[in-house]
């Protein structure tokens, strides 16, 4: 039989514990428990539970909000998540373009405008889970970077890009945690839901909702929604499933771009229009940081795309129409069309460059058509490092005029054939 021997010094200390201090030494140990939540809402260290309010979300945050039910999120509403959490008091390190701060406090939550001055119905909702969505086309309309809503989506806090501005419930569920979260200031804070076209919901720590002029100063908090269901957890950027049946906006695709667009059902695409795609993505910013094909457009600093003529220029090339489509999935095959139209003309154009670019050694990369590159400006804040610029799409408009796309505001127009514009690549699957 094996015998423990107890020196009598340990023995007083252990019962000194058992009867003073052990219940509360259990208590302050468990309560000083930190949780942290991942993409999908499972709670670390404890990954037997689900997150749950006050926890810190995978993007740094404090988690304010658990659904009993999932709910429809993301930016196009094609998602579902289940939580929501919102940036730390002291987010806004470097004041944001058209900002100010607070009563002069650098540490506080800043204070920005609606719309830029802006008076515009764009047409928001209010919803919990439409906040993404609202940011988006805030941003879009009053093609600013001034703004409350561009400043949420600035913002990266742990890496994640899907920051945004909260809609007027998503606000609303924030306060009613307001003593969890802290650090909100006496001001009231702006929504990214509109109540006519000149004014916007606002709500406040103290309990009030009102809705408040676009051009006034109200102060920003930016939230996000995760913890998706229907497909794998992933943030934004991160690579897709092999099973193409669940990519999202903001993924990475094949090719190493970024999707930014998802058809309700296939639409006809390749080279001979013969195929099924549901996809598009857009090579990312830098793909030509080389300028392997054409060349920078003049200034400083250096602009992400390179900018390319259409046609080349003389007679035969200029003036002649090819037979171009606008369609979504009639890019590739307006490309390859341009493409032979030149053969054995030496210009190097905007539908050569799309073509040649080789991202994630995918060969079938293109200039888009009017109506993807329309699709793809929705996006442009989505897939970041996009100027302001007129870009090129693969469809005519005449035989020496084709369609082009200013991205500052997104108007469509014809623009000379051997004249230049920017050029971003895309392709389908």
């Amino acid at each position: 039989m094996r015998r423990y021997l107890f020196r009598p010094e340990v023995l007083v200390l252990l019962l000194a514990i058992s009867a003073f201090g052990a219940k509360k030494l259990w208590t302050e140990v468990y309560s000083k428990q930190n949780y942290t939540c991942d993409a999908s809402g499972v709670r670390a260290p404890s990954s037997s539970s689900s997150c749950q309010v006050g926890d810190t979300g995978p993007g740094g945050g404090i988690v304010f909000f658990v659904a009993a039910t999932p709910f429809a999120c993301g930016p196009t509403l094609a998602s579902g998540c289940t939580y929501l959490e919102v940036a730390p008091s002291g987010w806004s390190v470097t004041l944001a373009s058209g900002c100010q701060d607070f009563a002069g406090s650098s540490t506080s939550d800043p204070r920005c405008d609606w719309s830029g001055g802006s008076e515009d119905l764009i047409g928001t909702d209010t919803a919990i889970g439409t906040g993404y969505k609202n940011t988006l086309a805030i941003i879009v309309a009053y093609s600013n970077t001034a703004s409350a809503a561009s400043a949420s989506q600035a913002y990266e806090g742990g890496g994640k890009t899907d920051w945004y501005l909260p809609s007027k419930d998503e606000l609303i569920e924030l306060f009613s945690q307001k003593t969890t979260i802290g650090g909100f200031v006496a001001d009231f804070y702006w929504s990214s839901s509109e109540n006519r076209a000149g004014d916007a919901w606002i709500s406040s720590a103290s309990g009030m909702d009102s809705a408040g002029f676009k051009d006034f100063y109200r102060s920003v908090r930016p939230v996000r929604a995760f913890g998706e269901v229907g497909r794998p957890a992933r943030a934004f950027g991160e690579v897709g499933p092999v099973d193409v049946s669940s990519w999202q906006i903001g993924d990475t695709g094949p090719g190493g771009g970024i999707v930014f667009f998802v058809a309700a059902t296939p639409f006809a695409c390749g080279p001979t229009l013969a195929s099924g795609c549901t996809y598009l993505e857009v090579a990312p910013s830098g793909w030509d940081s080389s300028r392997i094909w054409c060349r920078d457009y003049g200034g400083t600093p250096k602009l992400p795309d390179p900018v390319c003529s259409w046609s080349g220029s003389g007679v035969g090339v200029v003036d002649t129409a090819i037979g171009t489509a606008t369609a979504i999935g009639t890019g590739y095959y307006n490309t390859l069309a341009r493409i032979s139209a030149l053969q054995g003309q030496g210009f190097i154009t905007a539908a050569s460059a799309s073509q040649a670019y080789a991202g994630g050694r995918k060969r079938d990369w293109y200039l888009p058509s009017k109506d993807e590159l329309n699709e793809l400006f929705k996006q442009k804040f989505l897939v970041g490092g996009i100027c302001d610029c007129g870009y090129w799409s693969s469809s005519e408009v005449s035989a020496t005029l084709a369609w082009h796309q200013f991205f500052n505001g997104g108007g469509q127009g014809g623009f000379s054939k051997d004249s230049d514009n920017f050029v971003r690549p895309v392709r389908a699957f």
